[in-house]
């Protein structure tokens, strides 16, 4: 309803001195007890997309069984920029939905795509 986004994703800097072990927890813990919870919900999880879904947004509305974007809908996954892996299925889902090629182009370049592209791409 006008929102600028529907998740914008995490704000990197609240874990830039996590050391690697802190990282893989947070990582695993995201994956386990949200992102694959939506995914194996026993009834559809819908994400209706208004605005930006980027990085930990993305993910999320890839784990869900249907997505429905405004016109105004921008997605990608902007972390890999600062040199963040998408730490909970981004790399894992976004192939199985768009494809190796398509996945891989806006993994490796942090590409943003608009809703009409993102429907195009699948």
């Amino acid at each position: 309803s006008g929102e600028k986004a529907f998740v914008a994703g995490a704000d990197i800097k609240e874990f830039a001195h996590f050391d690697v072990e802190e990282g893989k927890r947070l990582a695993a813990e995201g994956q386990e007890k949200l992102f694959d919870k939506v995914q194996n919900l026993s009834k559809p999880v819908i994400a209706a997309v208004n605005g930006f879904a980027l990085g930990g947004g993305l993910e999320l509305a890839m784990s869900c069984h249907l997505r429905v974007a405004s016109d105004n809908a921008r997605m990608g996954l902007p972390e890999v920029s600062l040199g963040v892996i998408p730490g909970y299925g981004g790399t894992q889902r976004l192939p199985q939905l768009v494809g190796r090629g398509r996945a891989n182009e806006m993994i490796f370049t942090a590409k943003m795509v608009k809703a009409q592209e993102a429907l195009d791409m699948g």
